[in-house]
């Protein structure tokens, strides 16, 4: 299937829409209605820098206090019933205690792999800029994460991506498929992303699928970011009708996945292209317009301009550095 460019593109992909509602079967037994909202913790987000306590020499050795990330989850928890996403970073490091530990667990909880942990650049709509350094992270360190899950416990593995480690598509889907073997009774997700550092978006490794999508099948659920799907909300939206037409025409079912999408009108648009799972943390980030306080990255669509290219939207973007 070959690849349309420019705006010929988008104007073929706007002829058609893939909206759907249905239900998800997971291995063991929970039945996961789409679309799914799916709210998103990370301890980058929510503390930032790590902060060292002071020691002295007569001082003693106090307990490590609690990470607010899992405080924060022990409470919002009680509220959570269907589905959660942290990430695999924070597990291992033990800013998230075990799900298990918990009073109540939502039925069913996507691991992340720990890339957005990993990164120390900050994301298009932060609103708080700090110093940030993350923790040495590896595949090695996923992959324990994923083995040592309960079993009790439904969850969705994602693929493992990291900042500084790009590669093609097929030595992605290679190394997907390594980790997916530990996935055992769980469900597992391809993250589509960049082949090359120099590749902001998805444009290259995408034309690779819609060419040959076939070779996306045997995964439970199709991963995109929304940074990386396009330039505008046109685009974005655009390139997720095509992967959803493509994946049709490959008979492939799995859902397409929007992660850093939870923003009610950008949700509700995507649904309609195709996508039907969406995450993330963006519900704390906004821009001020006609004094309302909105998405950044969905300013556009508000001005009723959604063809404008994101860096409109950051001219209306409050950000703070410290």
């Amino acid at each position: 299937m070959s690849r349309p460019q420019g705006s010929g593109r988008v104007k073929e992909a706007k002829l058609e829409f893939f909206a759907r509602s249905r239900v998800i079967k997971h291995p063991l037994g929970v039945a996961l209605r789409t679309p799914c909202l799916i709210p998103s913790f990370s301890s980058k987000v929510y503390l930032g820098p790590e902060k060292k306590r002071p020691r002295t020499p007569k001082a003693p050795k106090q307990p490590k206090p609690k990470h607010e990330i899992a405080t924060i989850l022990a409470v919002a928890s009680e509220f959570i019933t269907d589905a959660l996403l942290i990430s695999a970073y924070d597990l291992h490091y033990g800013y998230i205690p075990s799900v298990m530990d918990f009073q109540q667990r939502p039925e069913l909880i996507v691991i992340d792999s720990g890339g957005y942990e990993a990164a120390t650049d900050h994301d298009f709509a932060t609103t708080l800029h700090f110093p940030y350094k993350g923790r040495p992270w590896s595949e090695a360190r996923c992959q324990r994460v994923y083995s040592e899950w309960s079993q009790e416990q439904a969850a969705i593995f994602v693929s493992y991506d990291h900042p500084k480690q790009q590669a093609n598509l097929r030595e992605q889907l290679a190394a997907a498929r390594r980790l997916q073997r530990w996935s055992k009774k769980q469900m597992f997700e391809f993250l589509v992303k960049p082949e090359s550092r120099s590749d902001s978006y998805l444009d290259a490794v995408l034309g690779k699928v819609f060419n040959a999508p076939e070779l996306l099948s045997g995964f439970d659920v199709i991963g995109v970011t929304e940074k990386e799907l396009g330039r505008s909300f046109v685009e974005r939206a655009g390139n997720l009708i095509m992967l959803r037409r493509a994946l049709e025409q490959a008979t492939i079912t799995a859902p397409i996945h929007v992660f850093g999408a939870l923003d009610p009108l950008a949700c509700a648009l995507y649904f309609l292209a195709g996508a039907e799972l969406f995450d993330g943390l963006n519900w704390m980030r906004y821009a001020f317009l006609d004094d309302a306080a909105v998405y950044s990255r969905q300013a556009t669509l508000m001005r009723g301009t959604p063809d404008d290219d994101d860096s409109a939207a950051q001219r209306i973007r409050p950000t703070v550095t410290i």
